[in-house]
């Protein structure tokens, strides 16, 4: 291990110029609960603890590999991951289990609009109580069934209980467009119309810079079907049957008070889904996310 320690030292100081004088020795023991865990990778003197940006780096390189493994352990200990599909109220769902059970799960990075935050319960989220749903994530942000079941590794996926929530592509397009504006990625006067068709330009030719996340253009099957179109996940809950379907996975984990959490809503009016399409518009969609159309039974509902 003190190799392995020397050499993530020699690649920090080579890429910020540090020298072994300007290393402090510090414990970083609880420092990151749940992620560094004192003796793991670090001894009983405490850790290499080096400048800010330098510690950033030793982060990234030292942490990683351990996160992983921690991160899966501990899944098969509490026996459940959650497959969390953009704009199906995934990040509600992962900061309450982050909530609730701690590290692998749990939500970083939260976007919450003002007039919002202002609208929600004080036992849940304020602007200024965001960090009773903040956790140290070890694992991204809406990771692919696949890609964490490599993770894991298949014995583990197979005997935890998986999960996810879907939407009618329709709306869940409409949803993304919304939240996209409302954190400012999508310029004020581009209109949904002519996000749409930005959308299917960028399928067709995969030039178009608004969609360089993969969340912003995937299909919901995407993110749960394999190379060989099978379903990776145990239960696929409805975005439109949320409570109901909630309730059958809280039963499922014994947590029953999962499901009372809503955060990251994207703002828009009371309008229905189809107020925003035209025939042309409601086409294209049917076109790019045929696969969830049939595959979840969905239909464009007027």
């Amino acid at each position: 291990m003190n190799g392995l320690l020397k050499k993530i030292q020699k690649k920090i100081q080579k890429r910020y110029k540090l020298y072994p004088e300007t290393i402090q020795r510090k414990s970083l023991t609880g420092a990151l609960p749940g992620v560094v865990e004192g003796k793991v990778f670090f001894d009983d003197s405490g850790a290499q603890h080096i400048s800010r940006k330098g510690y950033k780096l030793y982060l990234e390189t030292i942490q990683t590999p351990y996160k992983l493994y921690h991160g899966s352990i501990k899944i098969h200990k509490h026996g459940f991951w959650f497959v969390d599909i953009p704009r199906t109220s995934s990040t509600s769902i992962k900061a309450e289990l982050g909530r609730i059970y701690g590290l692998p799960y749990g939500k970083a990075k939260l976007f919450i609009d003002q007039n919002y935050a202002n609208e929600l319960s004080s036992d849940y989220f304020t602007t200024k109580q965001h960090k009773k749903h903040y956790v140290n994530q070890i694992f991204k942000d809406h990771l692919l069934a696949i890609e964490m079941q490599k993770i894991v590794g298949e014995k583990i996926w197979e005997k935890i209980f998986t999960f996810t929530f879907v939407r009618n592509p329709w709306d869940r397009i409409l949803s993304l467009y919304f939240y996209i504006k409302q954190k400012g990625d999508i310029l004020d006067d581009m209109q949904f119309r002519d996000y749409i068709f930005a959308l299917s330009n960028f399928r067709k030719k995969g030039k178009e810079s608004l969609f360089r996340n993969r969340e912003h253009y995937l299909s919901a099957s995407d993110y749960i079907i394999d190379a060989n179109v099978e379903i990776l996940v145990d239960f696929i809950g409805k975005y439109e049957n949320r409570d109901d379907d909630i309730k059958i996975i809280a039963q499922k984990l014994g947590c029953e008070q999962l499901g009372t959490l809503a955060i990251n809503k994207s703002i828009r009016n009371n309008r229905h889904y189809s107020e925003y399409y035209d025939k042309d518009t409601q086409e294209i969609v049917r076109e790019i996310y045929r696969k969830d159309i049939e595959l979840f039974e969905y239909k464009f509902e007027a």
